[in-house]
């Protein structure tokens, strides 16, 4: 199941052609095409530069990069990860430095939490023990066997 938004993040009205500023390349690009994504987001090209279309990162997106978790915005903008990287890193956000991350994070770890109340408490150390002596006799009969 994708990762709910906090935020509402409604695209910005601008027309295939325009010129816009993007605050993460902090160029002006020219804008080429709509992102097949959730959220379907402006995707430009910088000025004098071949390549690098991508979407433009306007004041609601850098909204949504500061609040979303990674894998949030990955689902709902269709971006990969290391894209939220590199914007999260133009902005100084440290690694769960927004309250989706954080909520993200908070669910991980209670859901870790209740199953791990769940198990009996001798199980973690019976496993590893029955892992221990399994390992111990496999060396043993290995030593045995090429005994000289």
């Amino acid at each position: 199941m994708p990762p709910a938004l906090i935020g509402t993040y409604n695209p910005p009205g601008w027309k295939i052609g325009e010129r816009v500023f993007c605050r993460v390349r902090d160029k002006w690009c020219k804008v080429t095409s709509l992102s097949d994504a959730p959220v379907s987001w402006t995707r430009g090209q910088p000025l004098k530069q071949r390549g690098g279309v991508g979407l433009v990162v306007n004041a609601t997106l850098e909204r949504a990069i500061h609040t979303e978790s990674a894998e949030a915005l990955c689902y709902h903008f269709g971006v990969h990860s290391g894209v939220v990287w590199r914007w999260r890193k133009a902005f100084g956000i440290e690694h769960y430095g927004t309250p989706g991350s954080e909520a993200l994070q908070d669910e991980a770890s209670a859901k870790a939490s209740r199953t791990s109340a769940d198990l009996p408490s001798s199980w973690t150390l019976d496993i590893h023990s029955s892992a221990v002596t399994a390992n111990r006799r496999r060396h043993w009969d290995l030593s045995i066997q090429f005994d000289v």
